[in-house]
């Protein structure tokens, strides 16, 4: 009932709620004319003020919405603001579920006097459902219907059957009627409500058959009268009233479920989720200060790599390492994107907008804080680690572009994961799971030729192997490597033993390492493309990122369907 976006304002919420609910009616007409523009803007503002006012929730309008943990509003204005998002459409009935759970009995009353206003001011029917009222609350409502739960079904406890629906005022009366019981004196009316039709009552005068409160509901005068309003329908009456006057009653249809275009609900969608991630700073801070500390700690530990062997595989370990940061620390978002279900069906079930919109609009808002940290770990890895830049530039650029498509990469896994799996532990604990099995099996840690048959397809299909072999294939095609002092050169024996000038017999063991006459010494990496062929990466550039492309296309339209098809939230 009360789900919001967290960082959002008050007045902010509610003008969401307006500008997307309410439309564009005179542009309807003139949708180049400026001042019916301005007329629509007009009148959009005009019902966020009268719904803020009528709850009163106007001297809160610029305060952040927030939570119960990091502060923010008080759960009864949050409450009342729930209220105030739906008031703008001007509805005829509005349906509250459980405006007063979870607030102590002043911010209970308060909400229900709130409600209880728009009922007296507006003429508007309110609907609640609620649970263990106090006594002024029970006696706020005009009417009220009570559920007895149903014992020994198919699921015990599950559902209801009316056991009273009538005035508040007649249900003293009509308990004492039907031998349900009277309210002993100083006794909560709702609890001894609870206790007379939830239950079923022994009979009186010794009789075995219990008394049923739903089935003496159904044979009540108060039934009768409810069944014959019912039977006559909703619009009996206004239909006589015209017939009588001779209008033709004309019931109102709709060209589409939105009362916005879909450029009108990516503007707004936009806007705001740009601002809920430049207002998560707790987020953007732990972010750019991880990608920071990452950064250097990379940067220092293979600060300014030469062109010897250890340059060479030392390379590979700061692209592995890299994409393993970049994953590992993606977990959040998981339970960032479980936490804003409740907002998001709510606002979705109310046709405010389109969910693929939604999505969209979230993939614009990641690039605000993805890209900055693309670039501040760039800055700090590449020139650090003394990465090429021999080629005008080439090799930078590129290895720039896959990061960047690395972060969404790795956000778009993330989302999968929080959009498929109805829970924050278990989203988090197996998207953790399948990025380390995608570690070990990306060609790094094992090499393609050591992975057993069984296991070939982890690496065929491993999301993390693309970026892996683009940075490797990017930084090392075209690189010459040496052994410098024979460090990290092989040696090769030539011969077991030897007679030297003297005569003497020298045997070629250990101790003749140096001894050019029994060992030889190979350099293993002479040129980059050499450790691309141990590694099996010696492919075009353009495969890997054309492969990585298509699958972040390929996740991003499997997430959207999850997205809008798949629903967690039960209430």
């Amino acid at each position: 009932f009360d789900s919001h976006v967290e960082t959002a304002t008050v007045e902010e919420s509610v003008y969401f709620s307006a500008r997307l609910r309410l439309g564009k009616q005179s542009q309807k007409k003139n949708p180049d004319d400026a001042d019916n523009s301005k007329m629509d803007e007009e009148r959009i503002r005009i019902a966020v003020e009268d719904a803020m006012e009528a709850v009163g929730i106007s001297h809160v309008r610029d305060r952040m919405i927030g939570n119960l943990v990091s502060g923010g509003i008080s759960p009864e204005l949050r409450k009342k603001t729930a209220i105030a998002v739906e008031l703008v459409m001007e509805p005829a009935i509005l349906f509250l579920d459980e405006p007063t759970t979870g607030l102590d009995t002043v911010s209970a009353i308060a909400v229900i006097d709130a409600v209880s206003r728009l009922t007296k001011d507006r003429g508007m029917a309110v609907i609640c459902t609620i649970h263990q009222p106090s006594a002024e609350l029970f006696r706020s409502f005009a009417k009220i219907l009570i559920l007895q739960p149903i014992r020994n079904g198919p699921v015990d406890g599950q559902g209801g059957r009316v056991s009273y629906f009538g005035n508040v005022s007649e249900l003293e009366d009509y308990c004492k009627q039907y031998g349900l019981g009277a309210l002993p004196k100083g006794k909560n009316i709702a609890d001894f409500a609870l206790e007379a039709f939830g239950a079923n009552h022994p009979s009186p005068e010794g009789k075995s058959k219990e008394l049923v409160p739903a089935d003496i509901y159904l044979r009540s005068e108060m039934w009768e009268e409810t069944k014959q309003k019912l039977d006559e329908g909703i619009y009996s009456k206004a239909l006589a009233d015209a017939k009588d006057s001779g209008r033709t009653l004309h019931i109102p249809k709709f060209d589409s479920l939105f009362a916005t275009g879909w450029k009108d609900q990516m503007v707004m969608l936009i806007d705001r989720s740009v601002k809920n991630v430049m207002r998560d700073t707790d987020t953007m801070k732990a972010q750019l200060v991880a990608t920071i500390a990452m950064g250097f700690l990379i940067g220092t530990l293979f600060f300014q790599q030469g062109f010897d062997q250890s340059g060479a595989t030392n390379r590979l370990s700061i692209f592995f390492l890299t994409i393993a940061f970049i994953n590992f620390t993606s977990n959040y978002k998981v339970g960032q994107l479980i936490d804003s279900r409740a907002s998001f069906y709510r606002e979705k079930t109310s046709n405010m907008y389109k969910g693929w919109i939604y999505y969209l609009s979230q993939m614009v808002s990641d690039a605000v804080i993805y890209v900055p940290k693309a670039t501040i770990y760039t800055i700090f890895v590449y020139f650090m680690c003394g990465l090429r830049l021999d080629d005008n530039g080439e090799a930078f650029f590129g290895f720039y572009f896959i990061l960047i498509l690395c972060f969404f990469q790795s956000i778009t896994l993330a989302e999968l994961f929080a959009f498929s799996l109805p829970g924050v532990e278990m989203a988090q604990s197996l998207y953790t799971l399948t990025v380390s099995i995608m570690f070990l099996f990306c060609g790094f840690l094992v090499a393609r030729d050591s992975i057993p048959p069984y296991y070939l397809p982890l690496y065929y299909v491993n999301l993390f192997r693309y970026p892996l072999f683009f940075f490797s294939n990017n930084e090392l095609s075209g690189l010459s490597f040496e052994c410098p002092g024979n460090v990290g050169a092989i040696p090769v024996p030539l011969q077991p033993s030897y007679i030297d000038e003297s005569g003497q017999t020298i045997t070629c063991d250990e101790s003749q390492l140096s001894n050019l006459n029994c060992y030889r010494y190979y350099c293993q990496i002479e040129e980059g493309d050499d450790i691309l062929d141990i590694f099996d990466m010696l492919r075009p550039l353009g495969l890997y990122a054309g492969v990585m492309l298509i699958n972040i296309i390929a996740l991003r339209g499997i997430n959207i369907y999850i997205f809008t098809h798949v629903n967690h939230v039960s209430k």
